[in-house]
């Protein structure tokens, strides 16, 4: 497709959210990416005359067509986004096709379960929640969740004994529940744990 009709054709995409895929003159898929608003994200690439990354020139100057995907909400973008990549491997989306962009909050499967940040989803047992798209919000939401429902954070085994006698200065901070020292119940623990899926799925109604 001729640049100037590429141009046009771009000014019609809604002003919602979505997924775009960037073809080639092969039709082969170039790059899957996510927007708040179809139009103005994809018509951003067409507006500069210099890029920081040769990588996006060379990208741009390689799209022949792009065909776009509505959705009601950022979130469901953001899924079939990732679903997308996943099935045409685009060659330039590099960061996601390598499983390195977005991080997950994962809930380890443990007698008394730590939170960890982590960008690769295992079959391990633990329960994960996201993507999400800025790690620096999660670590945000983290030390809320840290002053108000403190669990440990130490890597030590816990499913058997024996504990320590003394918890270490993090629960003197108020900042663990010390059950290495068994300074609380297993189903104590547990009620924490259920408060912050609770709290980390958006449901804080109670």
């Amino acid at each position: 497709m001729e640049r100037e009709k590429l141009l046009e054709r771009i000014r019609t995409f809604p002003d919602r959210p979505g997924v775009y895929l960037m073809h080639d003159a092969a039709g082969n898929v170039l790059y899957v990416g996510k927007a708040k608003s179809l139009r103005k994200r994809v018509a951003s690439y067409f507006r500069r005359t210099g890029y920081a990354s040769p990588r996006l020139r060379k990208l741009v100057d390689s799209v022949s067509d792009i065909s776009t995907i509505r959705t009601e909400s950022e979130a469901e973008a953001l899924i079939t986004e990732a679903k997308l990549i996943k099935k045409y491997q685009p060659f330039f989306n590099v960061e996601l096709k390598m499983g390195e962009r977005y991080p997950y909050v994962k809930i380890t499967r443990e007698r008394f379960p730590r939170i960890v940040i982590t960008r690769h989803r295992e079959e391990d047992g633990g329960t994960y929640l996201g993507p999400f798209t800025r790690v620096t919000e999660i670590r945000r939401l983290l030390r809320l969740v840290e002053r108000y429902f403190p669990l440990r954070s130490c890597s030590r085994n816990l499913d058997e004994g024996p504990y320590e006698t003394r918890p270490c200065m993090r629960h003197a901070l108020g900042r663990c529940l010390a059950p290495c020292a068994g300074r609380c119940s297993e189903s104590e623990y547990g009620e924490r744990i259920a408060d912050i899926l609770l709290l980390l799925k958006g449901n804080t109604s109670h």
